[in-house]
């Protein structure tokens, strides 16, 4: 019996060590985890975990799986400190997510709820990106202990 040559499927060889490089880059910079929906009254948004922090930021920050480097939510947060917020700041109870996020220029808070009801509170960038106040108490922390 004659063997058919064009009937078999090939697939292209690759290097191995290109295709590890690969998956370290796809690793690196995959940090979208799971989506969250959000609501201001009709308004709604998508937030999403970032798997390698657990901030829950604006959904425009991704694009797919990876970063989009024009969000500021995130090039703020990397800014995010702490030790500048007075502790007189904090009478009455507030938020001190919220007194970061008044740090930076232009931005402002707000709270939704997610579809089981659960309140969060958010602060909104200049470019319509967002982060939760959570987070930025997260980044702040870890920023002032570096």
């Amino acid at each position: 019996m004659h063997e058919n040559n064009h009937s078999k499927k090939s697939f292209p060889k690759f290097n191995k060590g290109f295709f590890f490089l690969f998956l370290i880059f796809q690793s690196e910079f995959c940090f979208a985890q799971e989506l969250v929906n959000w609501s201001i009254g009709n308004n709604r948004f998508v937030a999403q975990v970032m798997e390698k922090t657990g901030w829950l930021v604006s959904q425009q920050c991704f694009s797919g799986e990876f970063l989009v480097k024009e969000c500021m939510a995130l090039a703020f947060v990397k800014k995010a400190s702490l030790k500048n917020i007075t502790p007189e700041s904090f009478k009455g109870g507030k938020n001190p997510g919220s007194l970061l996020c008044k740090t930076f220029p232009k931005t402002k808070v707000f709270i939704a709820y997610d579809d089981k009801g659960n309140q969060n509170s958010f602060c909104l960038f200049q470019d319509q990106s967002f982060i939760s106040n959570g987070s930025l108490v997260k980044a702040a922390l870890k920023n002032d202990s570096n």
